[in-house]
């Protein structure tokens, strides 16, 4: 490819690249030309790509909104967790109740099978945002 074709193809993909139209492959093509371009005229379109690529590295990690999601269950499984001890290893019978919905349960059976659930159904939500953690970094790992 001659130098004149190289800087051709740089400003259609630079375009194509500005306009949005560009896919990974090409965007790679352009990165990987601009690289080896040492030419002044595109000192702009290396920088942006430096910078882009620099993002990309700092918000491959993972974002704060899941941070405070498993945050927030971690704290719900350790709320559940502790309560279901105390009613399992708390008091007496007579003693045992739970309030759930603004309604008073004291059946101890019945409150350690709802406990049991909440549990069940926090080891889910934990194991669906495992999987979406896991898919999120190979989507990023594949983008790189």
């Amino acid at each position: 490819m001659t130098d004149q074709d190289t800087h051709t193809t740089i400003d259609r993909l630079t375009e194509r690249y500005f306009a949005g139209l560009t896919s990974l492959e090409e965007e790679r093509t352009l990165r990987c030309l601009l690289s080896r371009d040492g030419s002044i005229e595109h000192s702009p379109q290396r920088a942006t790509m430096a910078y882009t690529a620099m993002m990309r590295r700092q918000s491959s990690r993972p974002h704060t909104a899941l941070r405070r999601a498993m945050s927030i269950a971690a704290a719900t499984a350790t709320a559940v967790g502790l309560t279901y001890a105390a009613l399992t290893f708390g008091a007496a019978d007579s003693e045992c109740y739970a309030m759930i919905d603004n309604r008073m349960i004291d059946d101890r059976a019945a409150v350690t099978a709802m406990v049991e659930a909440t549990l069940g159904e926090v080891a889910a939500a934990r194991d669906d945002m495992q999987a979406s953690v896991a898919s999120q970094l190979n989507e990023i790992n594949l983008q790189l």
